[in-house]
């Protein structure tokens, strides 16, 4: 994992403890009238997103190519403009054969 994967992972999960997300998901998921905010629908896919890139992880750890194939395929059916696309795609090409 390079420093770069570090960082955003750590920059995700800051976000998702702490309740920062956008104004403009904040606002739509908060009930008219309402003095206590919802938690973000965005937020909440991006932490099932992040939760199949950790299970995709494990698989490389593991060296587990059918798992992690498997989840690439749940990850891209689940999530087509997720926002964790690109790690994803990082991750799939390890999912390949060896040439």
């Amino acid at each position: 994992m390079s420093r770069n994967d570090v960082v955003r992972r750590n920059d995700v999960r800051d976000r998702l403890e702490t309740g920062r997300v956008d104004s403009l998901a904040a606002a739509e998921a908060s009930p008219p009238g309402s003095s206590v905010p919802a938690r973000a629908p965005r937020a909440l896919g991006l932490e099932s997103e992040l939760q199949l890139v950790d299970a995709m992880r494990g698989a490389v750890q593991r060296n587990d190519t059918r798992a992690l194939r498997g989840l690439v395929d749940s990850y891209r059916g689940s999530f087509p403009e997720g926002q964790l696309r690109e790690e994803v795609a990082e991750l799939a090409l390890r999912a390949l054969p060896p040439r």
